[in-house]
């Protein structure tokens, strides 16, 4: 009886540790596991060009209710920009409205996404968007838009869908 108290303490210690560690560094598996998040899987095939120029650092995630997500983790200067929400059956362009690791974060090179990271802010939008027309274009398997260059340092981006 005493070794099976042991065991289960130890055992709970771990899960305690486990749950903390998993906590501190992918907080978004805690809601993934609750169902408050959801995955959008790997990168699709895409060629994503920046002002013309391939530009093979941004990743194209399949958003199957809204379209489209861009990773730009790597490319905002300021913060601002850490992904991009293309939204093709409303034709408009957004930022999500929470892009840290509680609401989004690559795991396995599968995208995971909060019901926070789902939200965005219309680029046109005057307060927490940027003011500005992206100037959207659909075009069979081309994707094209305006950004802001002042966060970006380029101002077009192009995704041609492979």
């Amino acid at each position: 009886m005493r070794k099976l108290i042991i065991i289960s303490a130890i055992a709970l210690a771990g899960l305690i540790t486990g749950v903390v560690v998993i906590n501190n560094t992918h907080p978004i598996l805690l809601s993934l596991a609750l169902g408050t998040a959801r995955s959008l899987g790997k990168p699709i095939p895409a060629s994503v060009y920046t002002d013309g120029r391939l530009d093979k650092g941004i990743l194209v995630y399949r958003d199957k209710d809204n379209g489209y997500v861009l990773s730009l983790k790597d490319f905002d200067n300021d913060g601002m920009l850490h992904y991009i929400q293309i939204h093709t059956k409303e034709n408009w362009v957004g930022r999500p409205v929470g892009s840290n690791i509680e609401c989004y974060d690559v795991i396995g090179a599968r995208l995971i996404q909060s019901e926070v990271g789902q939200n965005s802010v219309d680029f046109k939008d005057d307060m927490k968007g940027f003011d500005m027309d992206p100037h959207l274009t659909v075009a069979g398997n081309t994707i094209a838009f305006t950004v802001p260059y002042r966060y970006l340092k380029y101002n077009m981006i192009k995704v041609a869908l492979n």
